[in-house]
């Protein structure tokens, strides 16, 4: 089974930006740039997920490919999925190709392309292990 990595590099509460940024990988291959929610203490639509290795598997929800993270500890619906901005996550996961931070509000570019680049990758196994961890 393949395991997909995300290295989370910087988490801040601050209000200038208050977000979590890493890099997906696969061994040492660069893959694409994540955007989260703030570490928060795990709370439901406010706060990233716990670093962990975790079930995953690929699906299809509203004809866009999404990834769906299973036994994530107090939660449930959590998805690595195709957003630019923090509003748009309840405490899921972005992918993107380019990451903004000099502009309010923080943002993930190219976010469907790097979904597709992760899916690519994972693809023909639906299922797959996805290690999340602190640089």
């Amino acid at each position: 089974m393949k395991t997909l990595t995300l290295t989370r590099h910087f988490t801040s509460n601050g209000p200038n930006m208050p977000c979590t940024w890493g890099v997906f990988s696969v061994g040492k291959v660069f893959l694409a740039l994540s955007l989260e929610l703030p570490w928060l203490n795990n709370k439901r639509n406010v706060s990233c997920i716990p670093t962990g290795l975790y079930d995953a598997e690929i699906i299809t929800r509203k004809k866009q490919t999404n990834f769906l993270i299973k036994n994530v500890p107090g939660r449930s619906g959590v998805l690595v999925h195709p957003a630019n901005y923090l509003s748009e996550l309840r405490g899921c996961i972005a992918p993107g190709l380019v990451f903004s931070a000099n502009v309010n509000p923080v943002s993930v570019g190219y976010s469907r392309e790097a979904m597709q680049r992760l899916a690519l990758t994972i693809m023909p196994d639906k299922k797959f292990m996805l290690e999340i961890k602190d640089a």
